[in-house]
């Protein structure tokens, strides 16, 4: 099942364009790392940046397996 939704989740990033979540967490990021203060040099924070973006998307694709398996206990429950 975990290797079926992995696919599913992978082919569904690959067909929608940035929407507005996306866009909406990108610049939350953005914004949390210009507040959190100074990095040693461009390069530091391109690594910090890049790290935050990662960590975002691990959480976004956990997300959509949580969701996905909740989905399916309610229409499992409805079925009953």
């Amino acid at each position: 099942m975990d290797k079926t939704l992995q696919k599913l989740y992978k082919n569904l990033m690959q067909e929608i364009d940035e929407d507005d979540i996306s866009l909406m967490l990108k610049k939350e990021i953005l914004h949390l790392m210009e507040s959190s203060g100074a990095y040693p040099g461009q390069t530091a924070y391109e690594r910090c940046r890049d790290m935050a973006f990662r960590a975002a998307e691990a959480g976004e694709e956990a997300g959509f397996y949580r969701g996905f398996r909740y989905a399916m206990q309610l229409c499992m429950a409805c079925r009953q």
